[in-house]
């Protein structure tokens, strides 16, 4: 067996797990409009994150342990100012001096000299770089793995020429080559090309070393590589995997004609590796030939090269490139539903487009496949087509929770009076299932939803159920009770009822027992009592509002009602810092 099939088959056992890669995590969803409860944005309630806070007095400790006798004090000690730096403590900088006399102590034991390393690294301690480098060029491969990199972003220059030298060296270990070949197209050394483009196209080399020299040649170079990129291409057997993975690098920042050709090829690869590293390429350089190939594209089974192949569509913005994305609508991965999503509605903002986004949506939402369905409803309700909600009540009754959910917010985000009775009718069914615990958590989002319909709409007729939620009952989730109360304080908007009032201050209050009641349930209960302007409810509301400024909701719901009621001003939340605690020294406080 010749080194270069061996080293073909090994990558092809490496290529078939990186393919997977971009199917899995590689397509991010994207962020844009969402499927999201009304009760969370009115009122507005977003208590910040607790903030984790680093106290300094340890700092002193630290220090100190870095001169200690035991290997391991030391070693820990240049770990915890890494991660207390990086948790907000810019003292840590004080350390430098420690570290440095630390990295220059004689016969310090190898892991201690690889923490103090990676500390000052942390530390952006640039001034250590000579030291740092002599430890890098005597120490081991691993030492060197941890240095290397850090002096390549500050480029170093005493570092390229033993990085050169590696290059040119066949007898350099595996991982100071991958380190110098990284270094130099860090660094942007030209002189570098030559020699890494030898060892990319060197058939009898190891493939990833092949690969490696491969990718710094193309950040390094934008013109001149196409020769040997077409040679590479045309080996199409499974043995010339690495020479095409090899080609599409090699190209990754050219842009004539004839390298664009050789990547229009390479895109058709049916390695999903090959190919997806060309069309970035193409989209970047030439999106109109993706576009071109899209039909064969778009029937891969790999998520990142249809992800690619609809950016393409996406930047050609014409009324057939629409009509193309909103098959993709219905694309078996949610990262790619969701971004063709935001970019038809990116698309519908501009007039000669949006009749096309408009058509390529409601196609869809006449179909049955739900992942389509999905997003077609996400697309129509956001450009407010109200004249779809009878197909929206329809879909309350789908099979897959995908649509029934999407349906159900879609209807309250419409808001269209006329299907109130028939979403009042879908609610009594599911509170049916509720009270003997027999509905789904995707059940209970539907009921959210709809429930939050009724209570913009006012719907008095639906009052009689949602009070059905204001008792606590263990058997129904706090996020229906938190909806139905929601509703009511709508429906009862400044027309507070007595018994109603007490229910709702009853639930604020409950926060003893083995029991107590859910905080959503109290939050939004002293909500729906501002609404109402229960003003008997004003003792209960100020117990428990936490005064002018708050740092959870419940406290926050019960200053905004005493605000909607009294016209008292708004509480503002405060930040919460939480002090590390933890660490392998301590200062007693």
């Amino acid at each position: 067996m010749t080194l270069a099939l061996r080293g073909s088959m090994a990558l092809r056992r490496v290529v078939s797990v990186a393919a997977l890669l971009p199917a899995l995590i590689g397509v991010a969803p994207a962020r844009g409009i969402e499927i999201e409860y009304a009760r969370f944005k009115d009122p507005e309630i977003d208590p910040p994150r607790p903030v984790l806070g680093v106290s300094p007095a340890s700092l002193p400790l630290w220090i100190q342990a870095l001169e200690a006798s035991e290997m391991d004090l030391r070693r820990e000690a240049a770990d915890t100012l890494v991660e207390a730096y990086r948790q907000g403590l810019s003292e840590a900088k004080q350390a430098e001096p420690a570290l440095l006399k630390a990295l220059a102590a004689p016969g310090q034991h190898p892991l201690v000299v690889a923490a103090v390393a990676r500390a000052l690294i942390a530390l952006d301690c640039r001034h250590a770089a000579d030291s740092l480098w002599a430890h890098a060029q005597r120490g081991s491969s691993e030492l060197a793995q941890v240095i290397e990199p850090a002096l390549a972003q500050w480029d170093y220059r005493p570092a390229r020429t033993v990085w050169l030298q590696r290059l040119a060296n066949r007898e350099t270990p595996r991982g100071l080559l991958f380190l110098a070949i990284e270094g130099l197209a860090n660094v942007g050394e030209q002189s570098a090309v030559p020699t890494l483009k030898a060892l990319a196209v060197d058939r009898t080399g190891d493939a990833a070393v092949r690969l490696a020299a491969a990718r710094a040649v193309g950040r390094l170079t934008s013109a001149g590589q196409e020769s040997d990129a077409r040679r590479l291409a045309a080996d199409r057997t499974p043995q010339g995997l690495t020479d095409r993975l090899v080609a599409a690098w090699l190209l990754r920042r050219h842009s004539a004609s004839s390298a664009l050709a050789v990547l229009e090829d390479l895109a058709q690869d049916p390695e999903p590796a090959v190919a997806a590293v060309a069309l970035q390429r193409l989209l970047e350089a030439d999106f109109a030939r993706i576009v071109r190939l899209s039909d064969k594209l778009l029937a891969s089974p790999d998520a990142r090269v249809r992800q690619l192949t609809a950016q393409a569509w996406v930047a050609e913005r014409t009324p057939q490139a629409v009509s193309q994305l909103g098959v993709v609508l219905d694309d078996p991965h949610p990262g790619i539903r969701a971004h063709v999503r935001e970019s038809l509605l990116d698309m519908a903002s501009q007039p000669t487009l949006r009749p096309a986004v408009l058509e390529a949506a409601r196609r869809q939402l006449a179909g049955r496949s739900w992942r389509g369905l999905e997003q077609a409803v996400m697309i129509l309700v956001a450009l407010e087509q109200k004249d779809i909600a009878d197909r929206l009540v329809e879909l309350l009754d789908f099979e897959r929770p995908e649509v029934f959910v999407a349906a159900a917010w879609g209807l309250r985000r419409l808001a269209v009076p006329a299907t109130s009775q028939r979403v009042l009718t879908k609610l009594e069914k599911l509170r049916d299932l509720q009270m003997v615990d027999r509905s789904t958590a995707e059940q209970d989002r539907q009921f959210s939803h709809l429930a939050e319909m009724l209570g913009l709409l006012r719907v008095g007729e639906a009052e009689p159920l949602l009070r059905q939620y204001v008792p606590k009952n263990i058997v129904l989730s706090p996020s229906v009770r938190g909806a139905a109360i929601w509703a009511l304080g709508h429906i009862r908007a400044d027309k507070p009822e007595p018994e109603l009032a007490r229910q709702l201050a009853e639930r604020v209050a409950d926060v003893m027992g083995i029991l107590p009641e859910a905080a959503e349930v109290r939050a939004m209960s002293a909500i729906a009592l501002g609404r109402m302007k229960a003003r008997e409810a004003l003792p209960v509301l100020r117990k428990f509002s936490g005064g002018p400024t708050v740092a959870e909701a419940t406290q926050y719901a019960c200053g905004w009602a005493i605000h909607c009621i009294t016209g008292e001003p708004m509480p503002t939340f405060i930040t919460p810092v939480l002090k590390r605690r933890g660490w392998f020294l301590e200062r007693l406080e």
